[in-house]
C-alpha cells in the first residue's frame, strides 16, 4: 500500500483538531475530526489515531479476521481513554472525536468508522462513499423523512448522532470488502467533503493533470509530486481553500498495489469476499460479521457552545 496525506488548519479556524495517520508499512490509515473547546477536540483526536498507531505492528502481524477485531477493540479502547480523559480535566469535559479508518490485509480492505467523516473508494473509474455518516441528519434521510436537498441547509446538520467521546458505549462499524490492483481509498473529514461533491472529487481523480497547471502542481524536481495521488490532494485542496475552507480539512489517500493481494497461507484466506464497492462480507459472529457494535446510540451537537 502506498499512502499520502494532508491535513489543513482552512482559512477560519485558529486551530486544527483533525488528526491522521498513514502507515503505509503496515497497512494502516486513519483520519480523526476532534470537537470540543479549549483545544479539547485536538486532544480527542489525537488520542484516537494514536491508539490505532500503537496497534499497527499487531494489526499487520494478524489475519484479517483478527485484525478486524483488534480494530474495532482499539476503537473502544479509544473511546474509553477520551472519556476518561474528559472527565480528569474540566476543560476538556465533553470532546469527542470521529474516526475513520482503514487495515489493508490478505487482499481485504477493512474498514472501522464512527462519525461523519467519510472512506470512499476510487476503483474503475467510478468513487463511491463506502461509510454511512452518523449525524442526525443523515439517519433523517435514510429514514425517509428528510431529503437530500432538505439536509443540506438543516439546522442539526452538525449534529453527530455517534462518535467517540459521547458515553462507554459506542456502536462502531465494521466491515470488508475484496481489494484490485489500482484501487484507491479517500479517507476524509467533512471539513472537505462539505465543500466537494463527490462528481468533482472523481473529476479530479480522473485527471487531476488537467485541472491546474503544472505551476500549481509544483514543476520543480524538489516540488514535484512522487505519486499521482499526491496531485489529486493537491488539487482537492486547492479547491477547497478557494471555497473559503471554512473548517479544518484532512484527506488520505491509500492505493492498492500488487503485494497487497498477496495471502500468507498461516493467516487465512481471502476467498470468499465481495469485491464490489461497499459489499460487506460475511454474516456470522465477530469477524465474519459486517458490522460489528457496542452499545447504544447518542447525539453530540458540534455547535454546541465551547465546541467546535
Amino acid at each position: 500500500m502506498k499512502a499520502y496525506g494532508i491535513s489543513c488548519v482552512g482559512l477560519v479556524r485558529k486551530g486544527n483538531e483533525d488528526n491522521f495517520i498513514a502507515l503505509p508499512q503496515y497497512g494502516v490509515a486513519a483520519v480523526a475530526d476532534g470537537m470540543g473547546g479549549h483545544r479539547a477536540g485536538e486532544v480527542a483526536s489525537q488520542i484516537a489515531v494514536q491508539v490505532l498507531e500503537e496497534r499497527a505492528v499487531e494489526l499487520a502481524h494478524s489475519s484479517a479476521q483478527k485484525a478486524a477485531e483488534i480494530l474495532v477493540m482499539g476503537i473502544h479502547n479509544a473511546n474509553m481513554q477520551i472519556m476518561r480523559e474528559g472527565m480528569s480535566q474540566a476543560m476538556r469535559e465533553g470532546m469527542g472525536t470521529t474516526l475513520s479508518a482503514l487495515v489493508v490485509k490478505e487482499a481485504q480492505g477493512i474498514i472501522g468508522h464512527v462519525g461523519d467523516s467519510r472512506v470512499y473508494l476510487w476503483r474503475n473509474n467510478i468513487l463511491t462513499q463506502l461509510t454511512e455518516d452518523h449525524s442526525v441528519v443523515a439517519e433523517l434521510v435514510r429514514s425517509g423523512q428528510l431529503t437530500e436537498l432538505q439536509a443540506k441547509d438543516h439546522p442539526n446538520r452538525n449534529m453527530l448522532s455517534r462518535a467517540l467521546g459521547m458515553g462507554m458505549e459506542l456502536d462502531v462499524d465494521c466491515f470488508r470488502i475484496g481489494l484490485n490492483v489500482g484501487d484507491m481509498f479517500l479517507l476524509t473529514t467533512d471539513g472537505a467533503t462539505n465543500l466537494l461533491h463527490e462528481d468533482e472529487m472523481a473529476q479530479v481523480f480522473a485527471g487531476a493533470g488537467e485541472m491546474f497547471g503544472e505551476e500549481d502542481l509544483g514543476s520543480s524536481d524538489e516540488e514535484a509530486p512522487e505519486h499521482p495521488w499526491q496531485a489529486y490532494l493537491k488539487c482537492l485542496s486547492h479547491m477547497i481553500l478557494a471555497r473559503g475552507a471554512t473548517d479544518n480539512y484532512t484527506m488520505v489517500c491509500c492505493s492498492v498495489e500488487e503485494e497487497d493481494l498477496s495471502v500468507d497461507p498461516a493467516e487465512g484466506s481471502a476467498e470468499g469476499v465481495p469485491e464490489g464497492p461497499g459489499e460487506r462480507s460475511g454474516e456470522g459472529p465477530v469477524g465474519g460479521e459486517s458490522t460489528i457494535q457496542f452499545g447504544s446510540t447518542h447525539e453530540f451537537n458540534r455547535n454546541e457552545p465551547g465546541q467546535r
